[in-house]
């Protein structure tokens, strides 16, 4: 199914935003044959951790692999730029997930060592190839903020958010049909004469 968009695009901004996201990142990639990353996942939104059970959840999530990176957007906020609401502009976040197994120690996890890439060199290369890169219309994305959100038995998870600017513009007439003339039947009633049709002519002379 082709779908329409009033940017112009045929995907959704959001789904613009994302893949623009993982292409960025795909020489990280074992398989790109320069890179670390066993995998790099699109999510369907924005994760939190807060339970040991959580660590079950990513292992399945990435099939046990590691070291792993996420995709996710979260809230969007938008202020208009017209009194009917037409024009837009959005600021959406995107987050970026780090996820490592410690194999041996939570430090090897966190800085790496001679056998394995810890969190902190992805999150700078994750930095390097994401922010300032153009994704959507004139919107970049730019760095806001870099946190931990799990550490437990076998897992440490890291984010970044990202914030983006995009513009929308409304076409209220994307599906319209332009009227040109109406035709009209008069009849006055009682009257045994044929109805007197007329034609209105609505474009301007």
């Amino acid at each position: 199914m082709r779908l329409r968009f009033d940017s112009g695009l045929v995907i959704p901004k959001r789904t613009a935003i994302r893949t623009a996201c993982v292409a960025s990142l795909t020489d990280l990639l074992i398989s790109s044959g320069t890179g670390y990353l066993s995998t790099i996942l699109e999510l369907p939104a924005p994760i939190r951790f807060g339970d040991p059970e959580d660590e079950h959840t990513i292992n399945d999530l990435v099939s046990g692999r590691s070291p792993s990176v996420g995709i996710a957007l979260g809230t969007q906020r938008f202020q208009s730029d017209s009194p009917d609401g037409t024009s837009l502009r959005g600021r959406l976040t995107v987050s970026a997930y780090v996820m490592v197994r410690q194999l041996r120690s939570v430090m090897a996890g966190v800085a790496g060592d001679v056998a394995e890439v810890g969190v902190e060199p992805i999150l700078e290369h994750l930095l390097e190839r994401l922010s300032g890169i153009q994704v959507v219309d004139d919107g970049v994305l730019v760095l806001d903020t870099e946190e931990p959100l799990l550490f437990g038995v076998d897992w440490q998870i890291w984010e970044q958010q990202y914030q983006v600017r995009s513009h929308y513009e409304i076409n209220r007439a994307r599906n319209g049909t332009l009227i040109k003339s109406v035709s009209a039947d008069h009849i006055v009633d009682g009257s045994p004469a044929t109805p007197v049709r007329t034609i209105t002519t609505l474009e301007g002379s």
